[in-house]
């Protein structure tokens, strides 16, 4: 996220590994886990 322009805040918040948040956007990442990872990222105001 830090290189698509998103500040360390912002990333901390989320609190996921590095490798979630690829899996997420790679879609390769469990179902049930994509929806958390997405509503939190959403909730946060941040366009996916």
């Amino acid at each position: 996220m830090k290189r698509s322009g998103f500040t360390g805040r912002i990333v901390a918040h989320f609190e996921e590994k590095p490798s979630e948040i690829r899996a997420l956007f790679n879609n390769q990442s469990d179902p049930a886990r994509t929806a958390e990872q997405r509503e939190r990222i959403l909730a946060a105001g941040l366009p996916i």
